[in-house]
């Protein structure tokens, strides 16, 4: 399940900054271990994961925008 937490955050990733960047709390009611916040940058997606219940941080690094 996910919910909203906020759609103005500021992330600075290796791939660079973004703005406006949408933040979420994702979870499962059947598995207490998966806990994270997803950061969604517009025209990209995901450019951020955090595990809560372990700190690990996934960051995007590179992104290739698909042709149009």
């Amino acid at each position: 399940m996910r919910q909203a937490l906020s759609v103005s955050e500021s992330v600075a990733v290796p791939y660079g900054a973004s703005e406006n960047v949408v933040k979420t709390y994702d979870f499962s009611a059947t598995d207490k271990d998966l806990q994270e916040n997803k950061f969604y940058a517009k025209s990209i997606g995901v450019i951020k994961e955090v595990d809560l219940n372990t700190g690990e941080e996934v960051l995007l690094i590179e992104f290739i925008a698909p042709f149009k």
